[in-house]
C-alpha cells in the first residue's frame, strides 16, 4: 500500500477536527457544510509540487449556491453534485504572518512550510486561522443566502473575482434566488441586467448564457404558478 501523502496526514492532525467540530463534512481533502435550498461552502486543501523539503499547499473555499449547480446541471446534460464548477465566489485562505515567507509577498495564499519543524508550526497556525480566527464560523455563516447578499451589495466579497458571474448588484442575488425568490423582483432585475449586458453591441458569452437560462427558468415558475 503506497504511503499517504504528506498534506493527508497534516490535514487529518490539524484540520479534521476543528472541522467536524464545527459541523462540516469530510471528503478527501474537501470540507464541506450546507444544503440546499442555503448554499453550500466548500473548503478544500491543494497540493502543490515544488521543493521537496516543504509541504506546499493551497486552502480554497467557495460559495455554491443551488441554483448555480442547476445552470451547471442543465449545461452537461445531468444532475450535478455540488461543485467549484458552480461558485459564485472562490478564495483562498491567506497565510498568516506568524508563518508568512518571501513568496507571499507575490502568492499571498500559498503555505510553504518548511520540513520538519515548519509543518508543525505551520498546522498550529492553521488550527489558529479556523478557530481564534473565526474562518469555520465565517465559512459556515456563508451557508445563509441573505448574508451573502448583502455582503456583495456591501462590496465585501470583491477581493477575488468570481470565475462564474461577475460578483456586481444584483447577478450574485439572481445566482441565488432564481428559483424562490420574488419573482416580480427578480423579473426586475433581469431587465436591469439585459440593459447592461444584451445592449452591448459585444455583450460577454458568458453573461449571455447566464441571462437567457435565468430568464427562462424564471418564465417557467411564472407559467407553473
Amino acid at each position: 500500500m503506497a504511503e499517504p501523502h504528506l498534506l493527508d496526514l497534516y490535514i487529518k492532525e490539524y484540520a479534521a477536527e476543528p472541522f467536524k467540530a464545527a459541523g462540516f463534512r469530510k471528503s478527501g481533502r474537501r470540507f464541506s457544510i450546507g444544503k440546499a435550498p442555503d448554499n453550500v461552502v466548500f473548503a478544500k486543501f491543494e497540493s502543490r509540487a515544488g521543493d521537496p523539503d516543504m509541504l506546499r499547499f493551497y486552502l480554497e473555499y467557495a460559495i455554491i449556491p443551488d441554483a448555480m449547480m442547476a445552470y451547471v446541471s442543465d449545461r452537461s446534460g445531468k444532475k450535478r453534485a455540488p461543485s467549484f464548477d458552480g461558485a459564485l465566489y472562490l478564495d483562498r485562505l491567506l497565510v498568516p504572518d506568524e508563518v508568512a515567507n518571501e513568496h507571499n509577498k507575490y502568492d499571498a495564499g500559498m503555505w510553504e512550510l518548511p520540513l520538519p519543524d515548519g509543518y508543525h508550526r505551520g498546522g498550529e497556525a492553521l488550527v489558529r486561522q479556523l478557530t481564534d480566527g473565526g474562518w469555520l464560523d465565517r465559512w459556515r455563516a456563508l451557508c445563509d443566502r441573505d448574508y451573502v447578499a448583502q455582503q456583495c451589495r456591501d462590496g465585501l466579497l470583491d477581493r477575488r473575482q468570481s470565475f462564474t458571474i461577475p460578483l456586481s448588484w444584483p447577478l450574485p442575488y439572481l445566482g441565488m434566488f432564481i428559483d424562490d425568490g420574488d419573482p416580480d423582483e427578480l423579473d426586475g432585475m433581469l431587465r436591469e441586467v439585459e440593459a447592461k449586458y444584451l445592449e452591448n453591441p459585444d455583450p460577454p458569452s458568458k453573461a449571455v448564457r447566464w441571462i437567457a437560462w435565468w430568464r427562462q427558468r424564471l418564465a417557467q415558475r411564472m407559467q407553473s404558478s
